[in-house]
């Protein structure tokens, strides 16, 4: 049978507030062009996906793809889509190439998700090009824009972020790397391969109104009587932690308590470090006040913010913090 390579291009969208935790990722765009052995183009596959998890599409998403609103009511549902690309990919060997691990995995969660369970067994094998990039050419791990530039391929702006242009562009790529023997150590199979997509960034959480913390983990108990307290003011961000200033409506203890959120890379659940220090009066006031002002103040930069839409970094709130603080220093 003629063994084919298929360069896979994927788009999604996204939700603009809370995501639906089994799929996170909705495609809407699959992209896929069929190259022989010999990187010759042979066919092409293009479809729109009509969204039925988020059926708002998100304004970063419909800038960077200019897919049109209008565009995916016109789509075919995700069901009749994979049934049209398996129809596509049937009569050859192929192996489906991609930039990077996340087009595959969120194939699979899509079609888990809609499908419950689901056989990958046609899918056959995949190659992560990106990854046979890093390794035989020893770049580091760049975009699909960044590594055409590198390989002096000619990038036509207006197709980047469209599924059949990235398809075509991996293609150009492919052809300039090409090493049959190289290319076969690298391929994996997409049913068993042990990869694990991470739905978001990992890392501390730095926002306190990011949509997956869960706020009733920022409870703390009175270390003397062991009752709820109560928080002085909203959670702000300082540095790596969340900060605030909470009392005890019982014993009137007064504690400066802290909060990290923590996103574990593996089993994607957030851990919380709680931290907190007893606090006489005269810190009470000082903490008080330094709280806020670094309120007030990061209320005037937001608002800055959004009055000039050139600004592009806000200052640090520790930095707000610290200023606060001189503040306080040089009036006392």
């Amino acid at each position: 049978m003629e063994r084919t390579y298929i360069m896979l291009d994927l788009e999604w969208n996204r939700p603009s507030k809370s995501p639906c935790y089994r799929c996170p990722n909705e495609i809407i765009e699959i992209g896929a062009v069929k190259f022989d052995e010999d990187l010759n183009i042979l066919d092409a596959f293009s479809v729109l996906i009509k969204p039925k998890i988020y059926p708002e599409l998100h304004s970063e998403v419909q800038a960077l793809t200019k897919i049109r609103k209008e565009d995916l009511k016109q789509g075919v549902l995700f069901s009749k889509a994979i049934t049209m690309f398996r129809a596509w990919l049937k009569g050859t060997e192929f192996v489906i190439c991609t930039w990077g691990k996340s087009d595959i995995e969120v194939l699979k969660q899509n079609c888990r998700f809609y499908y419950n369970k689901y056989n990958f067994k046609w899918l056959s094998r995949y190659v992560d090009l990106q990854e046979y990039l890093v390794m035989d050419r020893r770049h580091h791990h760049v975009g699909l824009k960044e590594a055409a530039l590198l390989m002096n391929i000619d990038v036509q702006e207006e197709y980047l972020h469209t599924a059949m242009g990235d398809a075509r562009l991996l293609g150009q790529i492919m052809r300039e790397n090409f090493e049959e023997k190289r290319i076969s150590s690298y391929t994996l199979n997409v049913s068993t391969s042990a990869i694990k997509l991470k739905k978001y960034c990992e890392g501390d959480i730095l926002k306190i109104n990011d949509v997956r913390l869960n706020h009733r983990r920022f409870a703390f108990n009175c270390p003397h009587c062991g009752r709820y307290v109560k928080r002085l003011h909203k959670w702000i961000d300082s540095g790596k932690r969340f900060w605030n200033i909470c009392i005890c409506s019982c014993c009137g203890t007064k504690l400066s308590c802290y909060v990290k959120a923590t996103i574990d890379q593996v089993s994607e659940r957030i851990a919380y470090t709680k931290e907190f220090e007893c606090l006489n009066e005269s810190e009470y006031v000082i903490n008080k006040k330094i709280l806020i002002n670094a309120y007030r103040d990061s209320r005037k930069i937001t608002r800055s913010i959004k009055k000039d839409e050139t600004i592009g970094l806000s200052l640090p709130l520790r930095d707000i913090l610290a200023s606060s603080l001189n503040k306080l220093i040089h009036i006392n």
